[in-house]
Formats: C-alpha cells, sequence, structure tokens
C-alpha cells in the first residue's frame, strides 16, 4: 500500500495498517495508545529476514512465548513449512475471541506484509502494556508470515512452478494455497486480512502516494459490510496521520473474479 523502497518505511506503515486496523474493532477501541504502534516498530530489523531467519525466529518464538503457538499446515512445492503462528491469551475463553486470519507474502517480492507480522508476533509474546495484554483476551491472530516459500528465497513474485498464487484461490491447484485455504477453512476467521505491497514505481498515477484502497457499496454486496469497510479506513487513515503518514482512499468496485484471495474469501 506504500510507495517506498526503503524497508524500516514499508514495514513501518504496513505494521501502523495492521494495527489501526485491530485497534479499530470495537472490543479494543479503549486500549488503542499511540505506544503501540512505536513498541511494535521496536521489532524491525534493517534488512528483511530471510526464510530460515523468519523460520528460526518463529520457533524460539514458539518454545519461548505462552501466548504464541506455531505449527507448519503445509509445504510448498520445494518442500519448505507454511507456517502458521497463533497468538492469543490461552486463558480467556475463545468464545469471546474475534479470530482474525493474517497471509503476509503471497508474492515473494513483497517483504513487508512479514516484517509486520513478526514485528506484532514479538511485540505480543512479550506483553508491555494494557493494549496488547487486552488485544490478546479479546482477539486469536492466526498469521503466515509467508505464504509463498519458494518465491521469498528465489526472490521472485512466483511460487516454484511459476503460478501467482492470488490468482489460485478459486482453484487451489498449488500446494500453497491449499494449505491456506484448508488451515482457513478449519480456524474459521471472522476476517481475513491479505497483505501487499506496491513496487516503488507503479505505472499508475494514483498509486504514486500512499493510498489504501476500499470497497464502496455495490448490490453485490451486503450494504453493512461496505460500510463497515468505509468506517474501518477512515480509521486507518486517522490513525496513520498521527503517525505522519498522511494516505489516500480509493473506493473500488467489486470485480467478479474470485481467484484473488481477498475477493474469494
Amino acid at each position: 500500500m506504500s510507495k517506498s523502497n526503503r524497508p524500516r518505511t514499508i514495514g513501518m506503515l504496513a505494521t501502523t495498517l495492521l494495527v489501526c486496523a485491530l485497534l479499530s474493532a470495537p472490543a479494543a477501541a479503549t486500549s488503542a495508545e499511540h505506544q503501540t504502534v512505536a513498541g511494535i516498530a521496536s521489532f524491525f530489523c534493517k534488512q528483511p529476514r530471510s526464510y530460515q531467519q523468519v523460520s528460526e525466529l518463529l520457533r524460539q518464538l514458539d518454545r519461548t512465548s505462552p501466548v504464541v503457538t506455531v505449527k507448519s499446515i503445509g509445504q510448498s512445492h520445494q518442500g519448505r513449512n507454511i507456517w502458521l503462528a497463533t497468538a492469543t491469551d490461552p486463558k480467556s475463553p475463545s468464545a469471546q475471541k474475534i479470530r482474525l486470519f493474517i497471509i503476509a507474502r503471497q508474492h515473494g517480492t513483497e517483504a513487508s506484509g512479514t516484517t509486520a507480522t513478526l514485528a506484532l508476533l514479538q511485540y505480543l509474546a512479550r506483553p508491555q502494556s494494557s493494549a496488547s495484554t487486552e488485544l490478546l483476551r479479546y482477539f486469536e491472530l492466526n498469521m503466515v508470515p509467508i505464504a509463498n516459500p519458494d518465491g521469498c528465497v528465489a526472490g521472485r513474485r512466483t511460487n516454484a512452478q511459476g503460478v501467482d498464487l492470488n490468482r489460485d484461490w478459486n482453484q487451489f491447484t498449488q500446494p500453497e494455497t491449499q494449505a491456506i485455504g484448508s488451515a482457513i477453512s478449519s480456524t474459521r476467521p471472522h476476517a481475513v486480512m491479505d497483505l501487499h505491497e506496491l513496487p516503488a514505481i507503479s505505472s499508475r498515477r494514483s498509486y504514486q502516494q500512499n493510498f489504501i484502497e476500499t470497497v464502496g457499496d455495490h448490490d453485490s454486496l451486503p450494504h453493512l459490510l461496505c460500510a463497515n469497510n468505509a468506517a474501518a479506513s477512515g480509521n486507518i487513515c486517522y490513525w496513520l496521520k498521527q503517525h505522519n503518514y498522511p494516505l489516500n482512499v480509493y473506493y473500488d468496485q467489486p470485480g467478479d473474479s474470485l481467484s484473488l484471495c481477498h475477493r474469494y474469501w
């Protein structure tokens, strides 16, 4: 969602977007604090982590944190684990929790979503404020930091078979989409977030500035869904501006194709 070639900047923007979406929920609204974003950003690394480094960090969090569990939900074409990390307060009743499923890095070259999810996981693994503690009471966060391990390792958009995973959600021909699809079906989340980023140079003029794109009213969608999207976008804009990230909001009409992750789910 941002135009930048600086990993820290796009990581900060992705993290802020992610946190804003969480804090816009009524259950967590009373815990919205500016310090939350700064605390999460403190876990950023100078350069995006490799797949191996991500795997090692996730295993460490699984071993040491009482609120984070990590498991493999499948393997890529080349046999790399597709990790699912879950962050929640195990002592809180599951029935009252909002379940969110977050997918990052379907495209192997888009690292900011991985940076954001890992920073959020590390922050939540070491609760430092009432905001993070309350968040885990009300939310179950299921995160796939790298949906395309082979593309990540090779530094390319597609997976090892040359398939754009974000065009495979209605066919499920690839092991990566199959594994994540099964995990979503078993988790039964209330919402799915699919994290992407634009390259530093985009051919579309309106994309040259930071932006968020959301769905406008459409006859094929429930009005409440469109209204909630608009409200969430407004909250995200407000919080980003508090951190000196002005952005535009673009309303788009939903397409008919269900091959893209956000449309399918």
